[in-house]
């Protein structure tokens, strides 16, 4: 029985692969999809006036039940009196927003199409590098809250936590091998030393102390409204997109004057020099004004209990609320998940401290610096919202072309630095860096929001607004 190869389907699609990766054109293969083909975050309010026809409805409802999948696909909001309440999705986290800016083929794969690669615990040599992550900012959690309920801080305090944590952690996750798990716990305690010595220089240094601990909003029930909402598009047809987050750490300053807010990063720490150039280096980013957002914004006006209530600090105006240029109209949600409009007034008493600081505190060996440090401001609120809107807008335009960075060698192989720990490498053709550099002259012609997100001119006034501290 003879097979005519071009009749079969798969074979024409394996055949155009193969002379899709030889073309310096942009094509399907290539990441460049239909636009509007990935669902956008957010979708229309129906005015008050509007009573849409139950047919509409329906297709409404269906498209937000959808929606479960995809980025931060949101129903209509019922706090506008008059609107019809539709299904809300799970908030999504600035890191989801980092990965597509980071490389958007790897968004998605991982993120819409929740491909993952699965190593069998028989094959695995030493605990995982995500795994060790969640263990230490456990051990830190643990002890901060301890500090909380009146422990001291210091050495003894964070190494009788952390003994007690990693003679547990065999038993409570997958470790790999003893042998390397010994290693790998010298090499964490080693790393709470670090910490606890750093500890004492930093809170004396700025005047502040813990008042808080893995600090979340958005993790839970979807419509729980405990997240944090932006409000896109335009007056006539807004669009928010929920956000969610999980801050490890909140300082605040004897005189209530300045508050800290914390991100422990333990693992590669590749590329964090860029954002003494960018506070959030093209997207790649965003936790720290991100964060910083949100503590200007809904912390001083939400949290009981911490001392902010009477904060000595300025009232926010509407002037405040309103962000121009900026293609947004900002909204948040308290976390009490009560929405107020771009154009209410201020809540009464709704105060946010004089000086909003957000730090990334490195703690793995061969780190660049010990902190990178952010004094959050309007230039930096306006270039996190310019990043977001970019990020977006490409998503929605079906950019989603594999970027895979720098090229590093490692012995006798050579790796990428957006690839060396992505979950979905593997799906990805061993060429990619020159196909990258083949096809990027083509994605520059046709232009569009990620072109602008990699490539846009920056404001000389963005450097020097995140610093580096100690090494």
């Amino acid at each position: 029985m003879s097979i005519d190869i071009f009749d079969d389907a798969r074979l024409r699609l394996g055949m155009q692969l193969v002379a899709s990766r030889s073309s310096p054109l942009l094509t399907a293969f290539d990441g460049v999809l239909d636009p509007g083909c990935v669902r956008l975050p957010g979708s229309a309010w129906l005015p008050a006036t509007d009573t849409p026809e139950s047919e509409d409805v329906d297709v409404l409802h269906d498209a937000a039940a959808a929606g479960d999948n995809h980025l931060g696909v949101t129903g209509l909001d019922a706090a506008d009196s008059g609107t019809t309440a539709l299904p809300s999705p799970p908030a999504v986290s600035a890191t989801r927003l980092e990965a597509y800016a980071s490389c958007p083929r790897r968004y998605l794969f991982e993120h819409e199409l929740a491909l993952r690669s699965v190593l069998p615990p028989e094959e695995l040599l030493t605990i995982e590098a995500k795994d060790k992550g969640t263990l230490v900012h456990h051990i830190l959690e643990t002890y901060v809250r301890q500090r909380l309920d009146g422990l001291p801080r210091g050495r003894n305090t964070l190494m009788d936590v952390a003994e007690r944590i990693l003679d547990d952690a065999p038993r409570d996750m997958q470790t790999g091998n003893s042998f390397f798990w010994q290693r790998e716990r010298k090499g964490i305690i080693e790393m709470m030393e670090r910490f606890a010595d750093e500890e004492e220089g930093f809170e004396v240094a700025e005047g502040v102390s813990p008042v808080a601990a893995e600090f979340s909003f958005g993790m839970g029930d979807p419509d729980g409204g405990t997240s944090y909402d932006y409000c896109m598009g335009s007056a006539g047809s807004p669009r928010h997109l929920r956000l969610r987050g999980k801050m490890d750490r909140l300082d605040l300053s004897a005189g209530r004057s300045r508050v800290i807010i914390t991100d422990y990063k333990t693992g590669k720490q590749d590329g964090l020099r860029n954002l003494e150039k960018d506070p959030v280096d093209r997207g790649k980013r965003l936790q720290l004004a991100f964060y910083g957002q949100v503590a200007a914004d809904v912390i001083s006006s939400t949290v009981s209990g911490y001392g902010f209530d009477d904060v000595e600090a300025r009232d926010i105006t509407p002037e405040d609320a309103d962000l121009p240029d900026s293609g947004f109209e900002r909204t948040h949600s308290g976390l009490d998940g009560s929405m107020r409009s771009p154009d209410d007034p201020p809540a009464s008493g709704r105060r946010v401290p004089l000086e909003v600081i957000a730090q990334y505190w490195l703690l793995s060996e061969g780190r660049s610096a010990a902190r990178y440090r952010l004094v959050f401001d309007e230039l930096v609120r306006e270039r996190f919202h310019e990043a977001i809107r970019l990020i977006i807008s490409a998503i929605e335009e079906g950019t989603f072309v594999a970027v895979p960075g720098k090229a590093q060698a490692h012995l006798s192989s050579v790796a990428f630095e957006n690839c060396s720990s992505c979950a979905v490498t593997a799906l990805c053709h061993p060429g990619r860096g020159r196909t990258w550099k083949k096809k990027l002259p083509s994605l520059r012609q046709a232009g569009g929001s990620f072109v602008e997100l990699i490539e846009g001119e920056l404001a000389e006034e963005l450097k020097g607004i995140t610093t580096r501290i100690g090494g």
